[in-house]
């Protein structure tokens, strides 16, 4: 347990490091001027592509919640709803939140948001955010390596919600669903 509670640390603190560090990049000063050349949107989908998978989407909003440049080009215009935050932290002086997926989200649905503000360089107002929405699959496939043939594997939120589970738990509760539906 341990050993699986340093790994999944280690992946959401880089998860979080990503957030600080682009939010504060010259690159997203762009929301400024609302992408026009599309510079941020190139940077987001390059950024998407280079890690492989661990990320569904990366997008840049403005203060309206509308995504104003997005690593999904059919995202554009779009407005988010400021969902819910599950945590508030601060990483290298960058306030961020994070929404865990949704109670029964699983697979393609289930994602983890990471939001971090990007302020204007000239007078640190508010141009919007980024927000990070991290594949949480990855969770469930590293519980599901440790978990092997034997075992099953949950982690629970301080709520006591089941956020994420090894495969032989994750089929066992949509098996439940499907017969009570």
């Amino acid at each position: 347990a341990g050993a699986i509670a340093a790994d999944l640390d280690k992946v959401l603190f880089e998860r979080l490091q990503n957030a600080a560090i682009w939010s504060r990049l010259e690159v997203m000063q762009d929301l400024q001027v609302q992408d026009v050349d599309r510079r941020l949107s190139a940077f987001l989908a390059r950024l998407q592509e280079g890690y492989g998978g661990v990320y569904r989407d990366l997008s840049a909003l403005d203060t309206a919640g509308r995504i104003v440049a997005s690593s999904r080009p059919a995202a554009l215009g779009q407005v988010i709803k400021h969902d819910r935050s599950d945590r508030k932290v601060s990483l290298s002086g960058t306030p961020l939140a994070l929404s865990l997926p949704a109670p029964g989200a699983v697979g393609p649905a289930a994602s983890l948001s990471i939001s971090a503000p990007v302020l204007s360089r000239f007078d640190d107002a508010p141009l919007g955010e980024l927000r990070l929405e991290f594949d949480w699959q990855q969770v469930d496939a590293m519980l599901d390596r440790a978990a092997g043939d034997g075992r099953t594997l949950a982690i629970i939120d301080g709520g006591g919600r089941l956020i994420a589970a090894s495969r032989r738990l994750r089929e066992g509760l949509s098996a439940d669903s499907g017969a009570a539906s």
